[in-house]
């Protein structure tokens, strides 16, 4: 059995963990134990196989997260990330960014629908903002 993981070729992987904060189980000692193992991985830099009493080392491979709320996640897994926070773009730059798509959208219409890509717009933008603040 081979006591190494790594990329082929000398190349490095990135795993990207969406949601760090809300593992996908169906018990809390599940949602604690696959953090623990991410945990025990980020601490040795692999995982110890059950089957056979070995250590499979894993190498050249970095973990990236998302996380809404830290707050969820034990110190004792947290304290090996470094956090970058980013601000939420601000209602003006949401609707920028909504009213180019809509010009782009409503340009294959007929004068009668482009005439009203603003409001679109507006209306879009109401809906995100009412979503998101829920």
């Amino acid at each position: 059995m081979q006591r190494y993981l790594r990329p082929e070729n000398c190349k490095n992987m990135i795993a990207f963990i969406d949601d760090l904060h809300m593992p996908m189980t169906k018990t809390k000692k599940a949602t604690s134990t696959s953090l623990e193992l991410l945990r025990d991985f980020m601490i040795t830099g692999g995982w110890h196989i059950t089957k056979g009493l070995t250590f499979r080392r894993i190498f050249d491979t970095f973990i990236f997260a998302s996380a809404t709320d830290s707050t969820l996640l034990s110190k004792r897994l947290i304290h090996h990330f470094t956090f970058l926070g980013l601000d939420l773009p601000t209602r003006e730059t949401i609707h920028s960014i909504f009213k180019v798509y809509c010009d782009l959208i409503v340009i294959k219409w007929g004068s009668d629908i482009q005439q009203f890509s603003g409001k679109i717009c507006d209306t879009l933008v109401e809906f995100y903002s009412k979503i998101k603040d829920s």
